[in-house]
């Protein structure tokens, strides 16, 4: 019995000596302040990898050890922590790092493996599912959609209906697979449309500078945009629209975007785009009198649809043109076919 009161006595004792995590905490501060970043490291460590420490103070210590080891030029040791403080529910440090991803999307492990934690985490969050099937569509090769509609189905099920109410991210990833019939979506390019109309209000009252301001804020996925663009041109004849859709070329290209689209074709899209717009602003094609010189808005039985320049009874020049079928072309048009410009063609982008 004495024994065992002394011993109780010893626990208690060591326990009132033994630092408290924040006095830790403090002293691991006081070191990195003082740039000796080895120590700061080994006493921040200890309350990183505490997970009985109150989360935001072990969310402060790992995103401290980030800058440590970035301090110490320490790249690979500097992320892996970044990733631990994102995890742990760091807000600064998981947009850090999801900036990273977004820009340094190889490995796909790596690129998958963070938004599979982070959907464990928060499941009903349809970022990290659209982030998941971008992964598995462009990331991952060879591609593997049946993943991809794995996680997109909770949002946006095979046939293009929504479930709740999802964001742009999920719609357009969905939309992607709608367009080209991938991982059991049905293909339906109409369907893809469908859903790239139900994005339109979130831009609708947007400058260009809002949705720069978005993307900053990482409410919206640069893929994502991409995808919503191709679309646009495939659905619209309005000019407004088409706007739009440079915008969102504009805003993807700024944001360093880099997997669906290459930085060369997007720069390309949008000089295509421009002198489409420039062309258009010189007349009022909506004018039922007079004709505004050579340039006309038609649409014929086969569910072709033109408004540009013309010569006969055809496309000839700049112009813009859209089958019922997702189809369209934008820039110039030789023998009343396409030339060189933009081919949208189920949700997918080239240049000729």
């Amino acid at each position: 019995m004495k024994k065992y009161i002394a011993g109780a006595i010893t626990g208690a004792i060591l326990a009132a000596c033994s630092p408290s995590p924040g006095s830790i905490y403090e002293k691991g501060r006081e070191a990195m302040l003082a740039r000796d970043y080895d120590t700061a490291i080994e006493l921040l460590s200890q309350i990183g990898s505490d997970t009985t420490v109150h989360n935001d103070l072990r969310c402060k210590a790992l995103s401290d050890i980030y800058e440590c080891y970035a301090a110490k030029n320490d790249s690979a040791a500097a992320m892996e922590s970044l990733k631990q403080a994102a995890l742990a529910g760091h807000r600064e440090a998981r947009r850090a790092y999801m900036d990273f991803l977004e820009t340094n999307p190889l490995p796909a492990e790596r690129y998958i493996g963070f938004y599979e934690s982070m959907n464990r985490i928060a499941p009903h969050y349809g970022l990290y599912a659209a982030r998941l099937a971008k992964g598995y569509l462009f990331v991952k090769q060879p591609a593997a959609p049946a993943m991809a509609a794995q996680y997109l189905t909770a949002f946006v099920n095979k046939s293009g209906s929504t479930n709740g109410s999802p964001d742009m991210p999920e719609k357009m990833m969905a939309a992607y697979m709608l367009a080209k019939g991938l991982g059991g979506y049905a293909y339906s390019p109409e369907g893809a449309v469908r859903l790239a109309e139900g994005c339109r209000s979130h831009f609708s009252r947007n400058s260009h500078d809002d949705t720069m301001q978005e993307l900053e804020q990482h409410t919206i996925d640069a893929d994502a945009l991409v995808i919503l663009g191709n679309l646009e041109l495939a659905s619209t004849f309005d000019p407004d629209n088409v706007r739009r859709a440079l915008a969102y070329y504009k805003g993807a290209r700024a944001y360093g975007h880099t997997m669906t689209c290459d930085a060369a074709t997007l720069d390309a899209a949008v000089a295509i785009i421009e002198s489409y717009l420039m062309e258009r602003e010189k007349v009022n094609v909506n004018s039922w009198w007079p004709e505004p010189g050579d340039w006309k808005r038609y649409t014929n039985d086969s569910g072709f649809g033109y408004i540009g320049h013309t010569a006969g009874n055809g496309p000839s020049g700049t112009g813009y043109g859209v089958w019922n079928n997702g189809r369209a072309f934008v820039g110039t048009w030789k023998g009343h076919n396409e030339h060189k410009g933009i081919l949208v063609d189920n949700g997918t982008l080239c240049i000729k």
